[in-house]
């Protein structure tokens, strides 16, 4: 290995006339000045959280079920099954931190995101009707993989991306866009970026809300974290992905009767106050019975 006096390190450290001399000295102590530099720059580096995906220098992999506890600056409390409280670093991917459940119609409102999967001819007619609706939210898309992007930008994506962006046979598209309304014989309307579609829904269709946010989300809530922590501290995660589900269906009606039964039982005390004082100047024919008993058969009526 022949080492001038023009090289770089070696002009910069013994100057012009030392490098030519040592020229072995210098070779043997770069690669030993390297090696260090490597050692000293790249662990810090690698032992970063952060990073989506990346497993750090000495990290392990976990895989766990749990239950929400909480949400504070930016960092999840959940609670693991053996009853540890766990702090879960939310992904850097967006796309992989979702919160799950199901939906009936009550629930879509004219102008909310919703996306499906289906069979199109050329006319651009569904071929079959649809099964499955997801509702979603907006989400930054920069950074993404266009897969990935494509679940997020309104339009008409082919799933064979070979395949034409108009259909000119049957093929199938994944469908991305604004709820404009359904009608009564099921057919719903979405604003598909510039193309407007009308699609019918299968009698039994599923909606699904995946929302990739905790706007719904509620303490109790199951969660399925993956990710990477730094042994033996297996309290302290950086998530790679979290999904939150839950069993509450919304839309149904029984989401509003906890509602409106807080207001009948504020509502009947004062007409109780009322019954009983008609009772007692009326007749004392039912003294036996309870005053409370009457208006609490009224509110049941």
């Amino acid at each position: 290995m022949n080492h001038s006096a023009e090289h770089p390190f070696a002009t910069c450290c013994f100057g012009r006339n030392h490098a030519t001399t040592l020229s072995g000295v210098v070779t043997v102590g770069f690669i030993l000045a390297f090696a260090l530099c490597v050692a000293l720059s790249v662990k810090p580096v690698m032992a970063q959280e952060g990073v989506a995906g990346v497993e750090a220098v000495g990290d392990s992999i976990i895989n766990f079920d749990a239950k929400l506890k909480g949400f504070q600056r930016g960092v999840l409390t959940v609670t693991r099954e053996d009853g540890v409280d766990v702090m879960v670093m939310p992904p850097d991917d967006i796309s992989t931190f979702q919160f799950i459940a199901n939906a009936k119609m009550p629930f879509l409102q004219r102008g909310m995101m919703v996306r499906f999967s289906g069979s199109f001819g050329p006319t651009g007619a569904a071929i079959t009707p649809i099964d499955k609706v997801q509702v979603f939210q907006p989400v930054p898309v920069a950074g993404m993989a266009h897969h990935t992007k494509d679940l997020f930008t309104p339009g008409v994506h082919p799933v064979d991306r070979n395949a034409p962006k108009k259909p000119v046979a049957v093929a199938k598209y994944n469908i991305v866009g604004n709820l404009m309304g359904i009608n009564n014989a099921g057919v719903m309307m979405v604003q598909a970026g510039k193309t407007p579609l009308q699609v019918p829904l299968a009698q039994d269709v599923a909606f699904q809300i995946q929302f990739n946010n905790l706007n719904l989300a509620q303490e109790g809530d199951k969660v399925t974290v993956s990710g990477f922590y730094q042994p033996p501290d297996d309290t302290k995660v950086k998530a790679d992905r979290v999904t939150i589900t839950t069993d509450r269906i919304y839309g149904e009606p029984s989401d509003t009767k906890p509602v409106s039964r807080r207001k009948s039982r504020r509502e009947p005390a004062a007409d109780e106050k009322k019954e009983v004082a008609e009772a007692s100047e009326k007749t004392n024919e039912k003294a036996g019975d309870t005053p409370a008993e009457e208006p609490a058969e009224k509110a049941a009526e």
